[in-house]
Order: C-alpha cells, then structure tokens, then sequence
C-alpha cells in the first residue's frame, strides 16, 4: 500500500524511541556496579543461578540487587519524564 508509513519510519517515532533508549541508557550508568551487572546480565537471560555463579554471590543477593535496580531505574526514568 501506499501512503502509509510505517512507525519506525515516522521521525517522531524515532526520536521518542531514541529519547527513550537514553534515558535508560542514562539510568542504568548511575546504578551501583553490582546493580548494573546484574541488570544486564538478566537482560542477556541469565537465570539467577547463572548470575550467582557469574559474580559469586547468593541467587537471594542476585534478587534484591535487581529488584533495587529496577526501582531506582523507575524512579529516574519516571523524574526524567
């Protein structure tokens, strides 16, 4: 069909995406080394148990460094909004 664009197309679309992706960028630099890896080795989908071995600690540190990570995250992105 013609006439009709596709979001990622739309320069809007792209810009909020962008704006999006910085501010997410910008809150997970500010998260606590521990923190931060632990958020990106989940996001790589890691179990807990991986995680634990991979920074040798306990799966119940694993889950409140990410469950910290994740509010502190929120917040800034929500502040930033």
């Amino acid at each position: 069909m013609t006439g009709i664009s596709d979001d990622n197309d739309n320069p809007l679309s792209m810009l909020i995406a962008k704006e999006e992706t910085d501010k997410i960028e910008e809150a997970m630099g500010a998260l606590p080394e521990m923190q931060r890896k632990v958020m990106l080795l989940r996001k790589d989908e890691y179990s807990y148990q991986e995680i634990a071995e991979e920074l040798d600690t306990s799966i119940s540190a694993v889950k409140i460094h990410l469950h910290r990570a994740r509010v502190k995250m929120r917040k800034s992105i929500e502040n930033k909004g």
